[in-house]
């Protein structure tokens, strides 16, 4: 198995030559890069998704370094044939969907392919993320066990689906509130963001992603608050967000955020668009996203309290939905217990459980003491 990589691992001349190839901007490979950083480099937009953006980028130029020449088209016809794959899955399941009159928004890397990119392959994705309205949450979940997925986890307002095919495998991240964060699912109504939607391209069918200034904030706040993890194609994603946006629609953008209360995560995740790739936003327009005092700022406190946001997941959701949840975090399922404490046996599973019960005193002081 291929180490990660990370950006920052990278020798600094480096991430700047791949910056530019990524903003389309020719430039020179650096004069000192080894073979070690040669391969840094592949293992590092592989893992990030990057090689067929780059095999776009790099038929632009006419004087393309011959040590990277041919290092991106393999990833891009694999990502061609997956996202043929993908696209007719996802057409499958919204007609599914649509027969069933549920109304459902395409979110994040499926529906940038088809809203940023040239063409969708440009764009990898691990997942479909589909959102439907609160109320079509149980029936969209039984359109897709009917469509031969199984349900393999639930997180506060999403369940995972897969379904193994002959071709592939294909996940699908049902959403029913805006995120799966309870300090960001109350921001947006799924009416709000329904009546602005954009209808996505390249489909055989009608489908829809979140307009561009929604889509921004979607992207920013869910990168900021999983900034911890290197997804460098977000930042991408971002930035061609960005160059998309009129003056007007920019600015919109600031006030949304602001009235919504979630320009602090904006302000993260622009600022560091901008400092990598050179993200085209004003030092004007981040020092009116620099809001202090919001909720949702909490998200990027290193020092996030698992209390404090399970005290705020219960707030956010109904009072049947509360008792679950209170009885799933002192009695966790069998494959939660598997997943988080990868036990040895039965004999381990009941030690398990002995200990988190003997804990349930203090887990009720903890989340009576944030509120709750």
């Amino acid at each position: 198995m291929t180490e990660l990589v990370a950006f920052s691992a990278l020798p600094s001349s480096l991430q700047g030559w791949l910056c530019a190839q990524l903003r389309g901007t020719a430039g020179s490979l650096p004069a000192d890069v080894t073979a070690a950083d040669h391969n840094a480099l592949v293992h590092f937009a592989a893992q990030a998704g990057l090689h067929p953006y780059l095999w776009h980028q790099q038929q632009r130029q006419n004087d393309y370094p011959a040590a990277f020449a041919q290092q991106w088209q393999p990833g891009y016809l694999i990502a061609q044939v997956i996202t043929r794959l993908r696209t007719q899955e996802l057409e499958r399941v919204l007609t599914a969907l649509q027969r069933h009159q549920i109304r459902v928004v395409v979110l994040k890397g499926a529906a940038l392919a088809h809203q940023l990119y040239p063409e969708p392959a440009l764009r990898p994705a691990a997942d479909i993320d589909l959102w439907v309205e609160p109320r079509a949450e149980l029936p969209a979940q039984q359109v897709l066990l009917a469509l031969g997925y199984h349900c393999e986890q639930r997180y506060n307002f999403e369940a995972q689906f897969d379904r193994l095919s002959e071709t592939a495998k294909f996940t699908i991240d049902l959403h029913w509130r805006f995120s799966d964060s309870p300090f960001l699912s109350p921001l947006f109504a799924f009416d709000e963001l329904y009546a602005r939607a954009e209808r996505l391209n390249g489909l055989t069918i009608t489908a829809y992603g979140l307009g561009k200034v929604d889509a921004l904030v979607n992207a920013s706040t869910h990168y900021a608050k999983d900034r911890d993890r290197d997804h460098f194609i977000w930042l991408l994603d971002l930035d061609l967000l960005l160059r998309k946006l009129t003056a007007t629609e920019l600015e919109e953008f600031i006030q949304r955020a602001q009235a919504k209360g979630c320009s602090a995560l904006c302000h993260a995740a622009l600022s560091r668009a901008r400092a990598i790739l050179d993200a085209p936003v004003s030092d004007a327009a981040l020092a009116q996203l620099a809001q202090s005092g919001e909720t949702t700022a909490y998200l990027l406190d290193a020092r996030r309290d698992v209390y404090r946001e399970f005290a705020q997941l219960l707030r956010a959701s109904p009072w049947r939905r509360r008792a679950a949840l209170l009885w799933q975090a002192c009695f966790p399922p069998l494959h939660m217990i598997h997943t988080d404490h990868k036990p040895q046996g039965d004999a381990n599973l009941s030690l398990i459980h002995l200990r988190r019960l003997s804990r349930l005193p203090q887990r009720i002081f903890r989340y009576y003491q944030h509120g709750t």
